[in-house]
């Protein structure tokens, strides 16, 4: 019934709402729409753990109002709303645009937003991610809102059908998937995979209550003598200053105004970084490269800076924009039950 390969983008909107027994005011039935995932099969893409697939959602029209659906439940004739910051959920046909831009790069590597349109089209194409009335699945927008029908799901989409990036996993790494899934933790990138053994830094990005603060130095720093960073904000600094006397605490203006030299020598076990940018978290965590060293960082995932570099990072899936779920290197529910979250931290660690 459909796949990347055919023709869709010179099909006219009332030719492709024919097709697909789809309509574009009201979409499809609830009902419809699961008989189709029942009869073709989840829309899960084998490049993305089901797992972490799972826990997206996008908008759709169904029976006839603005629904909320998870990802893997989208089915071939829906119509998507799609928005800034949420990630293509299927191969779709574009039939609305208004200032839409995708980043592409699961696809081809570029970061370089794409934009689109919705007009029909009969020119010949040498690449199928250059037309620019369809979006890809695992693409995500950056700008701007479209609709569009779905016209590829599951293991027909042009990401499924991309050869895989990754050769089948090895015993070794099999195990220690495992060991993750047991603690809760997802492991999002099986072919960047490093020792907990060469991690040394924790750096925590996200705002946690005080007493959270007290635990984590406690067992972290403290117990397993790894150095340790509290990402906050002027008035929480304050409380830390007071509770933490041997805590180094380095402001926006010291990463303004200082080298890499000057930075690379302010490394102490334990320190707070006030009011800094992720900008500024990723240049510390290339000067302890430098030093041969390796930091993880807790973050909330509500922008892709973080999840996006070569940083490690561990999300919050309670939290995180639906591209950070994608980049980021092992998600968790959340970041709220700190003795949880220090147990997974401990694991991954090692």
């Amino acid at each position: 019934m459909a796949g990347f390969n055919k023709q869709w983008q010179s099909i006219s909107t009332p030719d492709l709402l024919k097709f697909f027994i789809t309509d574009d005011k009201s979409g499809l039935t609830s009902a419809e729409a699961a008989l189709r995932v029942a009869k073709l099969g989840s829309n899960n893409i084998s490049y993305f753990p089901d797992i972490v697939w799972s826990l997206l959602s996008s908008f759709v029209i169904r029976d006839g109002k603005r629904t909320q659906t998870k990802n893997n439940l989208i089915a071939l004739g829906d119509i998507v709303l799609l928005e800034k910051n949420k990630v293509v959920p299927a191969d779709i046909r574009l039939i609305a645009v208004d200032n839409l831009s995708v980043n592409q790069s699961v696809l081809d590597g570029s970061e370089v937003a794409v934009y689109k349109n919705s007009n029909t089209t009969h020119a010949k194409y040498d690449n199928i991610l250059s037309l620019k009335n369809m979006a890809f699945a695992g693409s995500s927008v950056t700008y701007g809102h479209a609709v569009g029908v779905v016209v590829a799901t599951g293991g027909n989409t042009y990401l499924n059908s991309m050869e895989k990036h990754y050769q089948k996993l090895g015993r070794k790494f099999k195990k220690i998937q495992k060991n993750l899934k047991n603690n809760e933790i997802i492991i999002n990138d099986t072919g960047d995979y490093i020792s907990p053994k060469l991690i040394d830094t924790v750096i925590v990005n996200f705002p946690a209550p005080i007493d959270s603060v007290k635990e984590i130095i406690r067992i972290i720093s403290h117990q397993m003598g790894k150095n340790l960073i509290f990402c906050t904000d002027e008035s929480t600094a304050k409380r830390l200053i007071a509770i933490t006397p041997g805590m180094a605490h380095i402001d926006k203006k010291y990463f303004e105004q200082k080298s890499n030299k000057s930075i690379m020598e302010a490394d102490y076990p334990l320190m707070s970084f006030i009011s800094v940018n992720s900008a500024d978290i990723l240049r510390f965590s290339k000067i302890l490269n430098i030093k041969n060293r390796q930091a993880i960082c807790l973050d909330g995932g509500l922008t892709t800076v973080l999840a996006s570099s070569e940083l490690i990072t561990v999300v919050s899936a309670e939290s995180a924009i639906d591209e950070a779920l994608l980049r980021s290197n092992y998600l968790v529910n959340n970041f709220q039950d700190i003795k949880k979250l220090i147990h997974q931290l401990k694991t991954l660690l090692g």
